[in-house]
């Protein structure tokens, strides 16, 4: 029931941002794969990570480990600092997964560092997100997020990314388990 619920709180939210922000900001969709996982997700910022001091993106991440299928979606939102170079950002990313043998809902407040070379082109991006266990429900007790993307244009609209990501969760009863870990490739267009 949980679980529905929050699925469903994020879906909404998700509406919302593509409705109010499409008009206003750039659009980023990303396909990401991996050895185990594929990743769908969304922002409302362009390519051009220095033009918007708030980001808003959404993913619905696939997984395949430990002899299970499991889904993972998140919605967050980061406030920048700066407009040149290294930009610091603050956020939050409100978490809602159905591993196979248990349900995992969370608020993650978090980090964000993007930094843009002066390679043009290249830019590289990297997060910390983490849920203790009074900003998790359902039968999480910890949730940790790391992730790290070095993202490179290949013309005005597209990027290839690659990144790795590392995902763990602790349940209840005390059994931690990497949801996801390991390093991806990806495609990026902006429209």
């Amino acid at each position: 029931m949980r679980t529905i619920l929050s699925r469903r709180v994020i879906s909404g939210i998700l509406l919302v941002q593509v409705l109010l922000t499409h008009a206003a900001l750039a659009q980023t969709i990303a396909v990401e794969a991996g050895e185990y996982n594929i990743n769908l997700a969304y922002q409302n910022a362009g390519l051009d990570v220095e033009s918007s001091a708030l980001k808003m993106d959404a993913q619905v991440l696939y997984t395949e480990q430990n002899n299970h299928q499991d889904l993972f979606a998140s919605v967050g939102l980061a406030a920048f600092a700066g407009d040149r170079g290294i930009r610091p950002g603050i956020g939050i990313r409100l978490i809602a997964a159905d591993p196979l043998d248990y349900y995992l809902s969370a608020i993650a407040p978090g980090v964000t560092l993007n930094y843009r070379p002066a390679v043009p082109g290249l830019r590289l991006e990297t997060s910390l997100h983490y849920a203790g266990e009074n900003l998790t429900f359902s039968q999480a007790k910890s949730v940790f997020i790391l992730t790290a993307n070095l993202d490179y244009e290949v013309s005005g609209d597209f990027l290839i990314r690659f990144g790795y990501r590392n995902i763990k969760t602790e349940q209840t009863n005390g059994i931690s388990v990497d949801f996801d870990r390991g390093a991806y490739a990806g495609l990026l267009w902006s429209f």
